[in-house]
């Protein structure tokens, strides 16, 4: 059952669950925690999950959805790696590459993810955090797993979260190799623009990089994703603020 895309197909609905209301501060807490403690599993995937969660809310801005739909998102991508839980660690913390079967295994995670946190109602309508885990390893070009979905077909969400979650990944070192610069992490999007990456999700990372190189043309790529998560922080709080006033 815990790997039948049915269960998945089923629930969605089934339910007269009203819309995931993904701006509460609980429910971004307790998603920001999870991803720590999977993080927290292999060092050299050190704050992946929050990387990954302060792009794709980027991404998703930019790309032209709500304020509501990309606080969605931010929490998907802490949670996007939840189903590694069930990852053995010799295969998770393997230093050389997987074998056929090992690789098998890694790929049941997002479906493992989507799994976990079907059971919460709020997150598991049909454009929600459980689709964007399930399915942010698919490829625009319909060559991605697990269900082989393309284009329009992948969630929006799912395809902000599989550029973000590319892009942390590349730029973050391995032991079988080094991380990527930002720009080349940027020219790698572009090449996979159509094939692995939506070209408009594509265009958003490049526009993106853009500012800011433009605007903080002295700092590291480092600084790439506390920029993001401190922009993000920023938004909230002014965001919080002006419910207070209203």
């Amino acid at each position: 059952m815990l790997y039948d895309k049915s269960w998945y197909l089923l629930d969605v609905g089934d339910t007269a669950s009203p819309p995931c209301k993904c701006t509460c501060s609980s429910i971004h807490q307790f998603a920001e925690a999870l991803g720590c403690a999977i993080d927290a599993k292999d060092h050299h995937t050190r704050c992946h999950s929050e990387q990954v969660a302060a792009l794709a809310y980027a991404l998703a801005l930019d790309h032209g959805v709500s304020r509501e739909a990309a606080s969605a998102i931010h929490i998907a991508g802490h949670l996007h790696d939840l189903g590694k839980i069930a990852v053995p660690d010799h295969i998770l913390l393997k230093e050389g590459p997987l074998s056929p079967e090992e690789w098998e295994v890694m790929k049941r995670h997002p479906e493992v993810g989507a799994h976990i946190v079907a059971p919460v109602k709020a997150l598991n309508d049909e454009q929600g955090i459980a689709a964007m885990i399930l399915h942010h390893h698919e490829r625009f070009d319909g060559h991605g797993y697990p269900c082989g979905l393309a284009g329009d077909e992948i969630p929006c969400g799912a395809r902000v979260l599989a550029v973000a979650d590319c892009v942390s990944a590349m730029m973050q070192d391995r032991p079988y190799r080094r991380g990527v610069s930002l720009l080349e992490a940027a020219q790698e999007v572009h090449r996979q623009s159509g094939r692995q990456f939506d070209p408009d999700i594509a265009l958003s990372f490049h526009n993106i990089v853009s500012v800011f190189k433009r605007q903080m043309p002295r700092r590291d790529d480092a600084d790439f994703f506390r920029h993001l998560a401190h922009r993000h922080s920023c938004r909230d709080e002014r965001n919080g603020h002006a419910e207070e006033a209203a």
